[in-house]
């Protein structure tokens, strides 16, 4: 990667990126719709940028309760204001949610990015920007040309997920 762009890993299960050489991690939070939410102890593995990632849950609809929780959970990680969190829609699209959701994030002080597919991610606000899966064959590095693209998922992996990310955006992560 260059100054200009970053790279990420993202996982369900934190072992899974021990030994990688990623600029930055992301690890779920304990969301309903999460596969594997980290516990505290798991987040305390990483030293350097860490991206907290919160499954949305589609069941219950509700923005404001979701955002809530984020909140609630950030705090308990010790996550300082003005860092970022990821809600990751998959391939929903929900403006109500999205927008109720963001609105109790960002009250409480912190940023979002909302990740979700290509095909489907750009029907939602964008909040502080896109993290937009792409998977291209081949795997190839690169960034989503969109205005509002902060980073691109771009290879999926049996262990976890790499990402490229704006490496401005960095300092925007927990670390």
């Amino acid at each position: 990667m260059s100054d200009e762009f970053s790279s990420m890993g993202d996982a369900a299960f934190p072992h899974n990126l021990d030994g990688t050489s990623f600029d930055a991690v992301g690890g779920y939070l304990q969301s309903p719709n999460a596969f594997h939410g980290w516990m505290p102890t798991d987040w305390k593995l990483f030293r350097g940028f860490k991206l907290p990632i919160w499954v949305a849950n589609f069941g219950a609809k509700n923005g404001i309760n979701d955002g809530s929780e984020i909140v609630r959970q950030l705090h308990e990680l010790g996550v300082p204001k003005g860092k970022l969190v990821a809600l990751d829609l998959e391939e929903s699209q929900d403006t109500t949610y999205v927008e109720h959701c963001y609105q109790v994030v960002s009250g409480a002080g912190y940023k979002m990015w909302v990740y979700g597919s290509a095909s489907t991610v750009f029907a939602n606000p964008p909040c502080n920007g896109y993290w937009v899966a792409d998977f291209v064959q081949p795997p190839a590095p690169f960034m989503y040309n969109h205005p509002k693209a902060r980073a691109t998922q771009w290879k999926r992996g049996n262990n976890y997920d790499t990402s490229t990310v704006l490496g401005w955006t960095l300092r925007e992560f927990w670390r």
